[in-house]
């Protein structure tokens, strides 16, 4: 996902929440509906949901090991290929998911669902124009994937093309003026123009045609959180975990709120579920680092912070967060290191008090 963050003296964890652009979470499209991977809504409190994503994942890694064999017995076998993409697609491990869509197109070049699965998964690793690219060609192949319109529609507003973005949401409306996705993703647009009103009307028109999607609840939820409607925003966030306990932005949105609340522990929680559902979510390392920063548990801070770090060796953020730790134990050195790190990863944290 692609969010600006506000630089703030505290880098509060709240600017996190709201600062910079929405992206609509792409899974449970084409893929999953058509290789059955996909969760199904489950009426269940909060315990019972992470029950159910546990449960979930464990369904995932029998789906991969069953394509293990089929694609070992043939190695020719593109379904396979595909399906197994799509396992790896939902439980975020998307260089794995891109090796074996790559595999499908390679044995079938005309393979347009492999194309826009493709393109998803460079759109959740940040490659716009990449997706964008893959999305194009599944659409030249298949001009009625209302899917594929979508979804570069969303690529074209993570790149600030609001024109062919609108373009494009307009074509996939018309080709299916019940796609609910559509209308969220034309949420998702409206909100990065910063026209909340209009955004707060697409998710509105999503639920009524999808009173199940959980995306649209999570993106209103965070309208609600900037017009500070916390009760709204956090009935969105729990709508959204209820109808996809997978959805591990919707716990870290939800995450953010407990902690703009000074609710610390139910914080850490909601990011704990977000990094186990996804161990890559830099943002809920960095932002569950925070909170134990805040709860003065400093070695905690510098575990998660170092994590974040591990898994992109670039995050600014990251060095600058676990610096402040370091001078909070009296480690001097260290926080100089972790500080000129930073800045040196992102220039404009020297406007940043030294740690």
């Amino acid at each position: 996902m692609m969010r600006h963050f506000t630089l703030t003296i505290l880098l509060l964890i709240a600017s996190l929440a709201v600062s910079g652009q929405q992206r609509c979470d792409r899974d449970g499209s084409v893929e999953a509906a058509e290789n059955g991977i996909k969760a199904s809504p489950k009426e269940s409190a909060d315990d019972d949901n992470r029950d159910v994503a546990a449960s979930e994942n464990i369904e995932l890694v029998k789906a991969i090991a069953e394509c293990d064999l089929a694609i070992l017995a043939d190695p020719q076998n593109a379904n396979a290929y595909l399906k197994r993409g799509n396992a790896w697609h939902t439980k975020y491990e998307f260089e794995k998911a891109l090796a074996d869509y790559s595999q499908v197109v390679k044995l079938n070049p005309k393979n347009a669902v492999a194309l826009y699965n493709r393109g998803n998964t460079w759109d959740k690793l940040g490659e716009y124009e990449k997706a964008i690219e893959d999305y194009t060609e599944a659409i030249r192949l298949d001009p009625k994937l209302v899917q594929a319109f979508a979804n570069r529609g969303s690529s074209w507003s993570d790149l600030g093309e609001f024109d062919k973005a609108f373009e494009d949401f307009s074509e996939a409306i018309r080709l299916d003026p019940k796609y609910a996705m559509a209308y969220c993703l034309r949420g998702v647009a409206w909100f990065n123009k910063e026209d909340y009103a209009k955004a707060i009307r697409d998710y509105g028109e999503a639920i009524r045609l999808d009173p199940k999607c959980a995306s649209a609840y999570m993106y209103r939820g965070i309208v609600w959180f900037n017009r500070a409607l916390f009760e709204k925003a956090v009935a969105d966030y729990n709508e959204a975990i209820r109808h996809n306990p997978r959805f591990a932005d919707a716990y870290f949105y939800r995450g953010n709120l407990w902690g703009r609340q000074g609710k610390f522990d139910q914080a850490v929680g909601d990011y704990t579920e977000a990094i186990r559902i996804n161990p890559k979510y830099i943002d809920a390392l960095y932002a569950r680092g925070y909170t134990w920063h805040a709860e003065s548990e400093y070695d905690r801070a510098i575990a998660d912070y170092s994590k974040a770090i591990r898994v992109d060796p670039e995050c600014a953020k990251a060095y600058y967060g676990r610096g402040r730790a370091w001078k909070e134990k009296g480690e001097s050195e260290k926080a100089a290191a972790d500080y000129k790190e930073s800045v040196r990863l992102e220039p404009s944290f020297a406007e940043l008090p030294y740690p």
